[in-house]
């Protein structure tokens, strides 16, 4: 039995229909046919099938840790697709490794370059997808985030050390960036995400043209419905509630 789910994929509004038990590695792989995602263990060990999943910030501000988020920002971080069902992207913005690079180079793709961070390169989209994860989040990202972006990438040729030179490189960019946005050059709500190569129609503008305050009047107010609860907008496509606040690819 199939399901139709609608999702963005690198920028383009999807609609598929799909079975419960399809993972998006054997989606993206036999459908689109986007074979930058690889299947190493497929059991969620080795991080060679990483994507990125975004979800939308709603609320005017929300912190989270050092962060501060604007109403209609997306959200990423990295996922294992081998052990994502297709279900689980509904209503979400999902970026394969093809998604990154844009007139120029994703600057994590830029930075493994000249860093000799790739040897036989299996590993390489994945550990890209962590770097650009932790470089379109979290500001001021330091040695230990590194480490802990790439926790879930293995790499049996490189030491690591190269690819670890490289989150450095594309951190120090990010700081770059955010000194400039604090000083005017840039506007304060456009900072590395979109400059390090996150464009914005990743997702596009519609994906949160929905009315969140219509949505969680929906939801009677009360905070665990709003967390848990699941609606559908005024485009009749489904969406979440969840931590990420709402997911909606109405436009």
């Amino acid at each position: 039995m199939s399901q139709t789910i609608r999702f963005f994929l690198n920028g383009q509004k999807q609609e598929a229909s799909v079975r419960p038990d399809m993972t998006v590695l054997d989606w993206l792989r036999s459908t689109p046919r986007l074979t930058g995602t690889k299947e190493g263990c497929a059991e969620g060990d080795c991080g060679a099938c990483s994507v990125l999943i975004g979800d939308p910030w709603f609320a005017p501000r929300q912190t989270q840790g050092e962060e501060t988020h604007h109403e209609g920002e997306v959200h990423y971080h990295a996922a294992n697709s081998c052990i994502l069902a297709m279900g689980q992207i509904d209503g979400r913005a999902l970026v394969t490794v093809e998604g990154l690079k844009g007139e120029q180079l994703h600057p994590v793709q830029e930075a493994m370059a000249e860093n000799g961070s790739s040897q036989c390169g299996f590993c390489t989209p994945g550990i890209v997808i962590s770097l650009a994860g932790l470089a379109a989040g979290k500001a001021g990202a330091n040695d230990d985030d590194i480490h802990d972006a790439l926790a879930g990438n293995l790499c049996r040729c490189t030491g690591y050390r190269p690819i670890v030179e490289a989150g450095r490189k594309v951190i120090s960019r990010r700081r770059r960036e955010d000194r400039r946005a604090a000083g005017g050059r840039l506007r304060k709500d456009r900072t590395a995400r979109n400059d390090l190569g996150f464009r914005r129609d990743i997702p596009p503008a519609g994906f949160a043209q929905c009315s969140p305050a219509a949505a969680q009047g929906e939801a009677g107010g009360d905070p665990a419905r709003r967390r848990h609860g699941s609606r559908r907008c005024a485009g009749g496509l489904s969406f979440r509630l969840g931590r990420g606040g709402l997911a909606c690819p109405c436009e």
